[in-house]
């Protein structure tokens, strides 16, 4: 297991601030987003709690994101 340093903070902190997203930072966005449910899906993992909250940016300036919080999280069968 590794832990990654996450200086970006939350993306909701974003939203609330007004934050006027360029298409390219909301591109990155979701791919990381989308990139992340692929792999957890693969391993047959369910979130559960999905929302701005628990989607972490890994820079400042960089709006490639990271799915985090799995306190709710389950095994799909």
């Amino acid at each position: 297991m590794s832990v990654e340093l996450l200086e970006g903070g939350q993306l909701y902190d974003k939203i609330k601030a007004k934050h006027q997203f360029t298409p390219e930072q909301i591109l990155s966005s979701v791919r990381g987003l989308l990139m992340g449910l692929e792999h957890m899906h693969a391993k047959r993992v369910m979130h559960r709690d999905l929302k701005p909250e628990n989607i972490l940016l890994r820079k400042d300036n960089d709006y490639d994101c990271v799915i985090a919080d799995f306190g709710l999280s389950t095994w799909a069968d």
